[in-house]
């Protein structure tokens, strides 16, 4: 049974931050994990894969909105 989490990250778009919640993600063995809230944009993407060094999907709820380009996130 795969073991699947959400989180509201508050915005973990520091690196330190980001360094705190991925270790955290991999201590508690996780095999999904659901990120909201994270204002990651799309052009951060490429860091964010190298840091977490695991699947990454990313999906934007205003995909087409040239305002918002924020992204929703799962991990596995």
């Amino acid at each position: 049974m795969a073991v699947l989490t959400s989180v509201n990250s508050l915005g973990i778009r520091s690196p330190d931050c980001r360094e705190i919640a991925f270790l955290y993600f991999l201590r508690h063995q996780k095999d999904i994990i659901l990120l909201q809230e994270t204002h990651w944009t799309r052009d951060m993407k490429t860091q964010i894969q190298r840091e977490w060094n695991g699947g990454v999907f990313f999906k934007s709820w205003h995909e087409y909105c040239n305002r918002c380009r924020y992204t929703y996130t799962s991990m596995a």
